[in-house]
């Protein structure tokens, strides 16, 4: 149809064009993958599931190199709108509570700069740019971070670092009926309170003993009507699958913030990190920080 004839048709009422079709974008139409790292212990030599402290700072010197910006549980919750534009999200957490994680110096109440703490602090007071902190998971097998739970508890929250909820005694899921979930649930969560008072109502983001959980569906069911003094007993809960968590997986359905995926990293590193094909761009502009991000669903 040539352009005379088209507009000849329109202006006599004889022909309509059709309307433009508008299609949200969806999650696969963007890489949507949130890497959240799972660290145990950090000591030279390392052990088993650990990582020596040199490998530590050279992955967090490797990801902030290439764009990444570190998250919190709370990040998740608010679906990212506080990363800035062009960074990529990373989480990084630390499970158990091993004394090597936070330890203070001798006769202080100072970091270690050898613990994972430590390491970590120092080096966000180099680079205040690469995000608010990381995230620590506590289990109750054994006192926390060695000894002075109270004051670390308190010290690396007043610094911007998440406290996590790993159960009361680290007894898998996998291994426990559906009642014994809550016990290890709010069991851990009743022994924050006496510690941290009302801080307790922070500790919101639970990481499943052992990393694993049944297939059946049952537990991301049972911890999304949880709760504990009122209020949910978590509002994310993290498996170890080894798998680096999209968008789709996690605010694709009702569930999917109660089975969020993490990368045990002592068995993976941040260079096959970076090979990964679902790992976002970075560079995706906004107007400002609170604007919508590009591979948001």
């Amino acid at each position: 149809m040539t352009a005379f004839l088209l507009f000849f048709l329109m202006a006599a009422g004889l022909f309509t064009a059709p309307p433009l079709e508008y299609r949200e974008s969806d999650p696969e139409d963007f890489p949507s993958g949130i890497p959240v790292l799972c660290y145990h212990h950090v000591s030279d030599p390392p052990v088993q599931y650990g990582v020596s402290t040199y490998r530590l700072s050279s992955d967090l010197q490797a990801l902030y190199e290439n764009g990444f910006y570190l998250i919190t549980p709370r990040d998740i919750e608010n679906r990212l709108m506080h990363v800035p534009a062009g960074k990529r999200p990373v989480m990084i957490t630390f499970d158990d509570g091993w004394e090597d994680n936070y330890r203070f110096l001798p006769g202080t109440e100072q970091p270690d700069p050898s613990s994972a703490l430590g390491i970590v602090q120092g080096f966000l007071e180099e680079h205040p740019d690469f995000g608010g902190g990381v995230t620590f998971f506590v289990s109750w097998d054994k006192v926390p971070f060695g000894r002075d739970s109270m004051e670390k508890f308190h010290s690396l929250m007043d610094m911007g670092h998440e406290l996590g909820n790993h159960s009361l005694n680290h007894t898998s899921f996998r291994r426990l009926p559906p009642e014994g979930w809550k016990v290890q649930v709010n069991g851990s969560l009743n022994r924050f309170r006496p510690l941290l008072g009302l801080r307790a109502d922070e500790v919101r983001a639970f990481a499943y003993p052992g990393g694993s959980i049944p297939r059946t569906g049952e537990v991301q069911t049972e911890m999304a009507r949880m709760t504990w003094n009122g209020r949910p007993s978590a509002t994310t809960a993290y498996i170890v699958d080894g798998m680096m968590t999209s968008f789709s997986r996690v605010y694709g359905n009702e569930f999917g913030l109660f089975a969020i995926g993490r990368i045990d990293m002592s068995l993976y590193s941040v260079a096959q990190l970076l090979q990964w094909r679902n790992l976002m761009v970075t560079g995706a502009d906004r107007s400002n920080i609170r604007s919508p991000l590009q591979w948001r669903p």
